[in-house]
């Protein structure tokens, strides 16, 4: 039981790990090629996945390059930045510019942006990016790293961008909105190439969600787990206690006897005697005590085994009986004071030993396996409200078989049977005279 509750526990666990390690590293792709079935990878604007590679504008062979803006987007959008904290992400790309025409035009570049879509008029020096109402404005929050070929305009650097190496570090969240797509944009004009993108991958560190929410990631597996584990926890407790409320031995000795006592669990019998409370308690002997209880309207008692003495015999099959004795033991009546003798009459007295008589007849004989009681004495006679007998307390009882037994036993057992049953048949008076010899 604790293997398994601890693999379930461990699963549970590294789900709830993983789930937390999807949520801050959530965007993450490679494309050694591009194929046809990468296409609803993608979000694509006047762009296409041919010859293993996305070509961002038009590859007609025989047909018009001229003037053309297209988009090519990973189709997730990436959590860049909140107010709390900022993402980062490494991405790494081969590119393959073909001009043809001398110069090519006009470039290609690796953008971050919120819009889908390429600008309209957006072909020529552009490069897809923006066009010219919305460049240099607030409308146009778009980050690029262009790889240019053609000297544009006046103010442009030079004829090729495409060389340039470098590493610096920039807060993207003062240009750009929290989410974005990336991906690659590209143009002609009348001057062409061809804009390919021969392989991508991509790794983002992911804010996702609200930064104040973040807390919740940690602290709801953490509950999962401690919720998980303590309701499993309780059932393996209570699967303990439950096979507490048994011991084999006794389970045995029950099982093997001749009239199987009905059994009953331990939180019934803790009802039924207010949880074996000392108010209730009538009475211990060897095996441990006896309470009163009350079951189904009934007054019962039940005897609480000693665990001690469970261990130290196992010839004892001590248990729980459904009866209650009111006037106790014999052994009050004939001890404790003359007003208890005096109750008990001779015709009483007579009735008390037939009864118990007989009770040991059936022990004998009536039963399937006979049995011995081993212990008559007085203070184990119970009598109830009109004095009738009750042989109890079989602490030290045991069965015996016919084989068992010596020859010598054997004669023993017969002629005391001989003697008990005519002693529960008698009605004489000389019965007063007579006493119970005790049984080997």
């Amino acid at each position: 039981m604790k293997s398994s509750l601890a693999r379930k526990l461990l699963f549970l666990i590294l789900t709830i790990a993983c789930k937390i390690q999807t949520q801050v590293e959530s965007l993450e792709f490679d494309f050694p090629e591009f194929k046809e079935s990468n296409d609803s990878d993608l979000i694509r604007d006047n762009s296409y996945i041919v010859l293993g590679a996305i070509q961002v504008t038009p590859d007609v062979r025989g047909g018009s390059l001229t003037n053309h803006a297209g988009r090519a987007l990973y189709k997730k959008p990436f959590k860049l930045w909140n107010k709390d904290k900022k993402a980062t992400f490494n991405t790494t790309f081969v590119i393959n510019i073909s001009n043809q025409t001398d110069p090519g035009g006009e470039g290609l570049a690796f953008v971050l942006t919120p819009e889908k879509t390429a600008p309209q008029n957006s072909s020529g020096m552009w490069l897809g990016l923006v066009n010219e109402r919305t460049n240099k404005t607030l409308e146009s929050r778009i980050v690029a790293v262009e790889f240019d070929t053609r000297k544009s305009y006046p103010g442009d650097l030079d004829g090729n961008h495409r060389n340039l190496v470098f590493s610096r570090e920039i807060d993207l969240s003062a240009y750009l909105p929290e989410t974005v797509y990336v991906g690659f944009t590209a143009s002609t004009s009348d001057f062409t190439e061809l804009n390919c993108v021969k392989s991508w991958s991509f790794e983002g560190l992911e804010i996702d969600g609200d930064g104040k929410m973040l807390w919740l990631w940690i602290f709801i597996p953490i509950v999962c787990v401690v919720v998980v584990g303590g309701f499993f926890g309780a059932l393996y407790l209570r699967s303990k206690s439950k096979a507490g409320e048994t011991n084999p031995d006794i389970e045995a000795e029950l099982d093997n006897c001749a009239v199987n006592p009905q059994k009953f669990k331990l939180r019934e019998l803790k009802r039924a005697t207010g949880n074996f409370n000392q108010d209730n308690k009538l009475g211990q002997g060897g095996f441990g005590m006896v309470f009163k209880g009350k079951w189904e309207g009934r007054d019962i008692a039940v005897k609480r085994v000693s665990e001690n003495r469970i261990k130290g015999s196992k010839s004892s099959y001590p248990r729980s009986r459904r009866l209650y004795m009111p006037n106790g033991s014999l052994d009050r009546s004939i001890f404790l004071g003359a007003k208890s003798r005096s109750n008990l009459t001779w015709e009483i007295r007579k009735n008390i030993i037939r009864g118990l008589s007989q009770a040991l007849e059936y022990l004998h004989n009536g039963c399937e396996k006979r049995i011995l009681h081993r212990d008559i004495k007085a203070s184990n006679v119970m009598l109830d409200s009109d004095f009738n007998a009750k042989l109890g307390d079989f602490g030290l009882a045991r069965m015996i078989q016919q084989s068992e037994m010596t020859h010598q036993q054997r004669r023993s057992l017969e002629h005391r049977d001989i003697w008990l049953q005519r002693l529960s048949s008698m009605r004489e008076p000389r019965l007063r005279r007579m006493c119970i010899r005790s049984e080997f």
